[in-house]
């Protein structure tokens, strides 16, 4: 397409540069001849800039046409297709673990730390990046479909991996979940994982993860995408309206254990 563009784009300069010959000086039928020529030319040359116009105007549409039926770019469903070298454009190095309620049956996990990015412009940031992409496994260099919204630096993951979580309550959530006890039967741990698609070269770049937390396992919690951390209770369950304490405990490969406490109420 850039090179059907670059010829018009060159025969229209040629055109333009053609030098006008000077007019000679013509006397009787000489003059007559040279007047009938000019006006014969003027109308052929208002033909052709009619074409040129039509001309354009096709060049112009094909685009507009070829993007609809075009794989690489779907205006349906808001896709189109890059190519990454890596699946995943930064790591988050986790320093403290943070819990929040978004509403009457789901809290949300978030994190603070270092972040190390293909995008940074510090070179040990970047170094450090690729260090990290080596101990996931990511060297991806395939196609992949993204969102329109997607620029490079959005997919962030974490620079270890949890293995497991563990939610509690300071109160009795019913029979069977005393104050203290676990309530990970109760509660659905969601997130997206970048792994599947990193292992598999799908098409997506992020799988949905929905379970129950007492049925997780390591491979579930394999570079899940930072800022998507979440855990849903149902309606019939959810306790979250009362007054109490909170406590989530993540832990990571490493055997490291990041906890979080949310007071809810008085």
């Amino acid at each position: 397409m850039f090179l059907l563009y670059l010829g018009v784009y060159i025969k229209i300069l040629n055109i333009m540069a053609r030098q006008i010959k000077p007019t000679p000086v013509l006397k009787g039928e000489d003059a007559v001849n040279f007047i009938y020529k000019i006006e014969q030319r003027k109308k052929a040359s208002k033909e052709e800039h009619m074409k040129w116009l039509l001309y354009c105007n096709i060049l112009m549409m094909i685009p507009l046409f070829s993007g609809c039926d075009s794989s690489e770019n779907n205006n349906d469903t808001g896709t189109y297709r890059i190519y990454k070298e890596y699946l995943v454009d930064a790591y988050l190095e986790v320093e403290k673990m943070y819990v929040r309620q978004l509403n009457a049956t789901t809290l949300e996990l978030y994190f603070s730390g270092k972040k190390y990015g293909i995008t940074s412009e510090n070179a040990s940031e970047v170094a450090k990046f690729k260090e990290l992409a080596v101990k996931h496994n990511d060297d991806f260099s395939d196609y992949i479909t993204v969102d329109f919204g997607y620029t490079v630096g959005n997919y962030v993951s974490y620079a270890e991996n949890f293995t497991g979580i563990e939610i509690r309550s300071s109160i009795s959530w019913g029979e069977g979940h005393s104050a203290g006890s676990t309530l990970n039967d109760l509660c659905y741990f969601t997130a997206y994982s970048f792994a599947p698609t990193l292992k598999d070269h799908a098409k997506g770049g992020l799988t949905h993860i929905r379970k129950h937390a007492d049925e997780l396992t390591a491979a579930d919690m394999e570079l899940l995408q930072d800022g998507f951390l979440r855990l849903d209770f149902s309606d019939e369950n959810s306790r979250l309206s009362e007054a109490q304490v909170i406590t989530i405990s993540l832990s990571t490969l490493s055997g490291r254990v990041l906890r979080a406490d949310l007071k809810i109420g008085e």
